[in-house]
């Protein structure tokens, strides 16, 4: 263990409303992406209007024009292209300290992991519950597995089906399973993590599945991958369970996270609404408590949003932190591996075994070692003592009455546990978020480029609709987004030497209902996609750090999560701040549709 390098601060916690510190860089200017909700007949006009040539320049330059996509492009900016967001370590004095591990060390202190989750009342669904059930003999990895692969298929024979998952393959379940619960015999468990159920996105490689990323016809094309994506390799090597392939939605385009091909998503909370997109099955599966941790990619949201939705634990790390070696290259510069989780010490064990350096991807090889608090020595009085907490009011109150009221709530804890609050803003924040927009989407579109002629008509309508907004789209225009990237960076930079974290609800608006009319052809809701990413984005094209933790439910059961972000490889960072928020928050939550596979497999027995 090391201390973190800052200096401990005396001073007492500032208000909020009276004494705060003002970073004053430009007024709010976010407004709401004008589009209409279309769906059946209706959606098909769309697609039609969006690839024609006849139509597409009208088509498409009236929704560019009128959600600022012309003014963007008009408004010049004199400074440099950033491709990727790559930055090094700030080297500037925090009023604050506390303990840390690095990765490893952590992961091998199960004493102190269990120190650490005292305060959670049910560990039915946490890395820790099955280990403790490992050891102490009350089940094994086989019976684990065994009863995984009842409870999933289950899920989706209910009415509706909980569509958490694309592939399982029973074989390859067991077969781990028996080798772990060799390995418990012998008393030599890899780590904390043998015999665990991890679930991983359909967007990244696993041994002996396809990766379909949400289509039809993917992993048709390009068959079962002969290897492990770098953090499936990492997952098990340390021994986890991997229980198959989440599904997600159609090539991570939607932060809704439904599937036509592979089945409805639901949100187990209340399954009548979305659960969230991209990572929608890893969310899901999590959430049900069919696996403590799952395996998600975020390149708009699509960890966090889904997280939030779904009521658990979901970390972006900073771009570059985890390889995407083996994973399908959707978006390049602004994607991110990251875990989901039932808590914040679950994803921190998961996101020690997956963070570090990739010889084989150059875009991790810059960073610093990872490192992880020791969250059993985080004291219980004001222990965010000295932390600076950065809220910009106007952003973060441009949401529902619903989730503006929890965050409001969640204010008052940071403050009551020793935080200082400081005022801050972003200036041109809407043009920041079309750029992401035209980032994301872009990449997206190349990507597909290849597949497009022969396999366009495959794909969701919706997908169709995004993609084609990109034709109009030239590599000036692209360039031009990227140096909206630099701005957007200097000026985190610059807030990040007074504010040590940035606080944001996670989402603008609670989970949108299913409608029965979108079932069976989809739809396209870029208004309510781009409300879930409201606070999301940012961390996207900056490639800072992102948590979001669940804080509480409103009246129709429906999550509502905290987002913290933070300087470039401090996850170490947001996850002390999420865990002193998790133990006093006490989310407890609870699905409608939940079977933590542990409770099930104990209780039959």
């Amino acid at each position: 263990m090391e201390e973190n390098n800052q200096a401990s601060s005396s001073s007492s916690t500032t208000s909020h409303n009276n004494n705060s510190e003002h970073l004053k860089k430009g007024k709010y200017d976010l407004v709401k992406i004008v589009t209409p909700r279309i769906y059946g007949s209706t959606l098909k006009v769309g697609v039609f209007m969006a690839e024609s040539s006849l139509f597409k320049n009208m088509f498409i330059g009236t929704m560019m024009k009128k959600n600022g996509f012309t003014e963007l492009f008009a408004h010049k900016l004199s400074l440099p292209v950033t491709p990727f967001p790559h930055e090094l370590l700030m080297d500037i004095a925090k009023p604050y300290e506390y303990k840390t591990y690095g990765a490893q060390e952590f992961l091998k202190d199960v004493e102190g992991i269990k120190e650490s989750m005292k305060h959670i009342a049910n560990q039915a669904n946490t890395t820790l519950g099955f280990y403790r059930a490992f050891q102490e003999g009350k089940t094994d990895p086989v019976a684990v597995a065994s009863t995984f692969l009842l409870v999933q298929k289950q899920s989706d024979e209910m009415k509706p089906p909980l569509g958490a998952f694309i592939a399982v393959n029973d074989d390859d379940v067991l077969e781990q399973a028996r080798a772990s619960q060799q390995r418990w015999k012998q008393g030599t468990p890899l780590s904390i993590l043998d015999g665990v159920p991890v679930s991983i996105k359909d967007e990244v490689d696993q041994r002996g599945y396809k990766t379909t990323c949400g289509t039809s016809f993917l992993g048709k094309i390009n068959g079962a991958a002969q290897a492990d994506a770098y953090p499936v390799d990492k997952l098990r090597e340390n021994g986890a369970l991997l229980v198959g392939k989440a599904n997600m939605h159609e090539i991570g385009i939607s932060t809704l996270g439904y599937n036509l091909h592979h089945g409805f998503i639901r949100n187990p909370f209340n399954l009548d609404h979305y659960p969230g997109g991209s990572s929608s099955g890893s969310a899901s599966s999590v959430s049900a408590g069919l696996n403590p941790i799952s395996i998600g990619c975020d390149g708009g949201g699509s960890v966090r949003v889904p997280a939030s939705l779904c009521g658990v634990v979901g970390m972006k790390p900073t771009f570059g932190r985890v390889s995407h070696t083996g994973t399908f290259d959707l978006c390049s510069t602004v994607g991110h591996i990251g875990p989901l989780s039932s808590t914040v010490v679950d994803n921190a064990i998961a996101y020690a075994v997956i963070a570090g350096r990739d010889p084989l991807d150059f875009q991790t090889m810059i960073q610093p070692e990872p490192i992880i608090p020791v969250f059993q020595d985080i004291p219980l009085n004001k222990p965010l003592q000295g932390i600076r907490v950065g809220v910009f009011k106007e952003w973060c109150n441009d949401c529902t009455p619903d989730i503006q009221a929890a965050f409001k709530k969640s204010l008052t804890v940071l403050e009551e546990q020793g935080a200082t609050f400081v005022d801050y803003s972003i200036s041109d924040l809407l043009h920041i978020r079309l750029s992401q927009i035209v980032l994301i989407l872009s990449e997206m579109r190349n990507s597909m480029s290849r597949f497009w002629d022969k396999h366009r008509t495959d794909l969701h309508n919706d997908t169709r609709v995004s993609l084609s907004l990109m034709d109009g789209i030239t590599s000036s225009d692209y360039l031009h987004c990227n140096r909206f990237r630099t701005h957007a960076i200097e000026q985190l930079k610059e807030i990040f030497q007074s504010v040590d974290v940035i606080v944001t609800p996670t989402n603008a608006t609670l989970a949108p209902k299913i409608m029965p009319y979108v079932l069976s052809n989809g739809e396209s809701n870029m208004s309510d996609i781009a409300e879930l990413m409201k606070f999301a984005f940012l961390g996207n094209i900056t490639g800072v750090p992102g948590l979001s933790i669940p804080i509480s439910v409103n009246e129709e059961n429906l999550p509502i999560g905290i987002q913290l972000m933070g300087r470039w490889w401090e996850e170490d960072l947001l996850y002390y701040t999420g865990y002193v928020l998790e133990r006093e928050f006490k989310f407890n939550g609870v699905p409608k549709f939940f079977k933590p596979i542990l409770e099930n497999q104990i209780s039959t027995n």
